[in-house]
């Protein structure tokens, strides 16, 4: 027992070193937002940072913070950091829209085509709205009752799961009936991803409305951004010397 209990604290102290573990949920957040300054790459959109790369950039400024809490360097970039977020909420942006080359040729040819894209998922995604609001809305009164917040969460992902099924093949029964078997297949795995396209388009409205707004924002006080821009840099290279050094 002896040997298998220090197995598993070797183990521990292994996976620890490769996936170090987070202070507080404070550093989590901090250092991921960090972690997706250092990540992102400037292009024409309002990009969304691939998670792994947020991720272990975030975990090896952990490990950092972990070794050497009182780390010089880490706290300098921290410091950078929270000016520059300051910084951004006085301009009202974020850092993917900052982050984004404003060209005004790819900027319109990038509108046009995502607009393109939304009027084409349109109608697919008004049929999951049709299918899944009803649903959605009870669910969301059910998981609401119970006063347990684990419970609360686990009765939301069942349920939703369970009445969503239920929809889709109520859904696929009455369609063939109506219809024939095939047009009910048709509709009980039609109406999941027409939802999805909902849930997509929404998203894409989103990152649309923020390249635009981004774009109004970086024009109309460009002699403003320098500074800011000298700040970002500042960071990422902060970023890198203090990930390099450990």
């Amino acid at each position: 027992m002896r040997r298998l209990a220090d197995l598993g604290m070797a183990s521990a102290d292994r996976l620890a070193v490769v996936s170090p573990g987070y202070a507080s949920w404070d550093q989590a957040e901090q250092l991921s937002r960090v972690a997706g300054i250092v990540a992102r790459q400037p292009q024409v959109s309002v990009s969304a940072v691939s998670l792994a790369d947020r991720v272990t950039v975030a975990q090896r400024l952990a490990g950092v913070a972990r070794v050497d809490p009182d780390d010089a360097e880490l706290a300098h970039l921290l410091t950078a950091f929270a000016s520059y977020e300051q910084d951004l909420h006085l301009l009202g942006l974020s850092d993917a829209q900052f982050a984004a080359t404003y060209r005004p040729g790819q900027v319109r040819a990038s509108f046009v085509w995502a607009l393109l894209k939304i009027l084409a998922a349109v109608p697919f995604a008004f049929v999951g709205v049709v299918v899944h609001v009803v649903p959605f809305q009870i669910m969301k009164r059910l998981g609401k009752m119970p006063t347990n917040e684990g419970m609360k969460a686990t009765v939301k992902l069942l349920g939703y799961f369970a009445f969503f099924t239920l929809v889709y093949a109520a859904l696929g029964f009455f369609v063939g009936r109506a219809f024939g078997a095939g047009a009910g297949v048709l509709a009980s795995i039609g109406a999941p991803l027409c939802g999805y396209v909902a849930v997509r388009l929404v998203g894409r409205v989103q990152r649309v409305g923020g390249l635009m707004e981004g774009y109004r924002t970086v024009r109309e006080r460009r002699a403003d951004l320098k500074t800011v821009h000298d700040e970002r840099s500042q960071i990422v290279k902060l970023a890198q010397f203090v990930l390099a050094s450990a």
